[in-house]
């Protein structure tokens, strides 16, 4: 797994250091510094194994929790929404751009409407969330030693300079002299023969494992 991990270029001086830790000490101060910011937040995701379309959203937020997202570039250009933590029953304000702009909501964050094409709810985004997402993995790999950090070249972003790092780990688990007791799914048995395991996705009802209270 690889991260590229750009500094806060509108708050803290790109790092000199290549101690992976005390750059995220560095970050993670940085960002408790913060009551709030305005980012321009490039999204793209993998769901179901599908390469999403690009997404290019103009963010607000404040601390604790409020959010204001408009994407400002095609597909979803136009649509808006507004959470703040404590206002609206928690529910976000969101609308969608072109003709159905006039059509404003109120949904739950984790809504299906919401999480179309979505890993996880909207107010899991901006910095904070995706600073803590990566720092938690690379103290994972610290602390498993399978870290390699490596400094690249400074780059210019919306006209600030920032410095990229390139952080790369194992995301297996295979302790040695032990192999899994089980592969798959959760609650799903597969088969154990080859073939049938070939066979296996293309069945429409799948056989289940009774699911525990």
């Amino acid at each position: 797994m690889s991260f590229v991990l750009a500094a806060m270029a509108a708050r803290v001086a790109a790092s000199d250091s290549s101690n992976p830790e005390q750059w995220l000490k560095e970050a993670e101060a940085a960002y408790g510094n913060l009551t709030s910011y305005t980012a321009i937040f490039h999204k793209q995701q993998r769901v179901a194994g599908k390469l999403l379309p690009e997404e290019t959203i103009l963010i607000k937020y404040k601390k604790p929790c409020s959010l204001y997202m408009r994407w400002v570039r095609a597909p979803y250009t136009g649509s808006e929404l507004l959470y703040v933590e404590g206002w609206n029953g928690n529910r976000i304000r969101a609308h969608r751009g072109g003709i159905l702009r006039f059509i404003t909501r109120n949904l739950d964050p984790s809504d299906p409407a919401l999480m179309v094409d979505n890993l996880r709810p909207v107010t899991g985004t901006g910095i904070g969330f995706l600073l803590e997402t990566v720092a938690i993995n690379i103290r994972k790999a610290i602390a498993a030693g399978e870290l390699v950090f490596s400094e690249g070249a400074e780059e210019t972003v919306y006209g600030r300079k920032t410095q990229l790092f390139d952080v790369v780990f194992g995301t297996y688990y295979m302790p040695k002299g032990r192999l899994p007791q089980a592969f798959g799914l959760k609650n799903e048995v597969i088969p154990e023969s080859f073939w049938r395991q070939l066979a296996y996705p293309f069945r429409r009802e799948r056989p289940r494992l009774p699911v525990s209270a």
